[in-house]
């Protein structure tokens, strides 16, 4: 009967923690909309956009930083093709993947 109560009492306590802290999170919720509401009049609907898929991006970057990719070349020309798109292609381990190397079987010539 004592163990039932204990228990009783617990479990309300628990779900009393549990709802103060759901009302909380509703708080902190509301508070980050009401930011956003702000940014949105200051900045507007595009660039607030353009703003969250670049802190997206960012956040990605920091957890995988492999994603991110410097190429070591520079290609200037005044074309408008792809020529850049080539050259960088071209130095990287890209195109390795598809291109099977080519081997020599060359036997030396006695002298």
């Amino acid at each position: 009967m004592v163990k039932a109560d204990i228990e009783k009492q617990a479990a309300l306590f628990r779900k009393g923690a549990l709802q103060l802290n759901g009302e909380g999170e509703k708080l902190k919720l509301l508070e980050i909309a009401e930011g956003q509401k702000a940014q949105v009049s200051v900045l507007g609907e595009d660039k607030v956009m353009q703003l969250a898929m670049l802190e997206k991006i960012l956040e990605a970057a920091i957890k995988n930083p492999d994603i991110v990719k410097v190429p070591g070349v520079l290609v200037q020309g005044s074309s408008s093709g792809f020529e850049g798109a080539a050259a960088i292609l071209g130095n990287s381990n890209f195109l390795s993947s598809f291109v099977k190397p080519v081997v020599s079987t060359l036997v030396p010539t006695p002298k």
